[in-house]
């Protein structure tokens, strides 16, 4: 049987969320700038880390620690 922590998977899925949210925002700012394609390839940097974070929380804390 293996013990699964809710906090760090509900974590990743706020991470995820919030990489959504980033990517969405500064795309709509992109509009706005001198360098739009800059703009939207650091939002994308941002979301892919904060997205990456997220999953990889979800994974390590789905497969849980071993309950002796």
């Amino acid at each position: 049987m293996r013990k699964r922590n809710w906090r760090f998977v509900l974590a990743g899925v706020f991470l995820i969320v919030v990489a959504i949210v980033i990517f969405i925002s500064l795309s709509a700012l992109a509009t706005q700038s001198n360098d739009p394609a800059m703009v939207v390839q650091t939002a994308g940097q941002a979301a892919g880390v904060a997205g990456g974070i997220g999953v990889a929380l979800i994974i390590s804390c789905l497969i849980g620690k071993k309950i002796s």
